[in-house]
């Protein structure tokens, strides 16, 4: 059989065997991981290949609130996953816009600690947040995207690695069509013209990326451009054709 390392890892293996293993091919993700990998393995058998985007999968907004019993008139923010606590620092902007746009903020998460923290904040801040326990399946995680206005993942963690992973849900969102607004996190430093971006700490750059989405402003067609470019360029399915590539060439 031939053996493929695939490296999710910002950094070296832990394990030495990993480095003792002759691999018939060792697999990164972008340039950033090849830099650090070549310190350990030949580079003539490291090969990049990209994360995958979830292929666009667009829908109808009004369709989508009927089935999902959302407001059909306001404007949805969508949180979404384990760590929707993280969102707490951009409550404040939010409610302050919600004053010229009628609005509904929708959580989904089951993790307890995080829902804990976005009830408390919700109360401190007199701020109103829907709040659903479940961890929905893609279709219906779709559903929600459908529906939403903005999906916002807030992040202001200092990271020291200068390699950080790269952000799954982007990747797995982003075939949406639901525009993505994010902070300006180190997580999130390898998208561009495809999300939204914000600095961390400037709550007046945040609430303009949410303007320029509800007033369907010309960064949000241009936005819209550069998500059918990347999710074309490095969809699951023409990745999943360069893996084939990349086994056959091993035979």
């Amino acid at each position: 059989s031939r053996t493929v390392l695939v490296i999710h890892e910002n950094r070296l293996p832990a394990d030495p065997m990993f480095f003792r293993f002759s691999w018939d091919a060792v697999v990164c993700f972008d340039e950033r991981y090849k830099a650090f990998l070549v310190e350990a393995f030949p580079p003539s058998k490291i090969h990049v290949v990209p994360f995958p985007y979830h292929p666009m999968m667009t829908g109808d907004k009004k369709s989508s609130r009927r089935e999902l019993d959302l407001p059909l008139e306001k404007k949805i923010i969508l949180f979404f996953g384990y760590s929707v606590y993280r969102n707490i620092p951009i409550l404040r902007p939010l409610a302050e816009l919600g004053q010229k746009y009628p609005m509904h903020i929708l959580a989904l998460s089951t993790d307890d600690y995080s829902l804990k923290q976005l009830k408390a904040a919700s109360r401190e801040l007199g701020i109103f947040i829907e709040i659903r326990r479940e961890a929905p399946p893609l279709s219906r995680l779709y559903k929600y995207l459908h529906a939403s206005d903005a999906f916002v993942k807030h992040v202001d963690e200092e990271w020291r690695e200068e390699v950080v992973l790269l952000s799954s849900t982007i990747h797995l969102c982003l075939g949406s069509g639901c525009p993505l607004v994010v902070s300006d996190a180190k997580i999130f430093e390898t998208y561009g013209r495809q999300v939204l971006k914000y600095r961390t700490r400037d709550r007046d750059e945040f609430k303009e990326c949410l303007t320029n989405v509800f007033e369907e402003k010309e960064r949000l067609t241009e936005l819209r451009q550069a998500v059918r470019e990347s999710v074309g360029r490095d969809s699951a399915q023409v990745v999943a054709k360069k893996y084939i590539r990349l086994f056959e060439s091993l035979q």
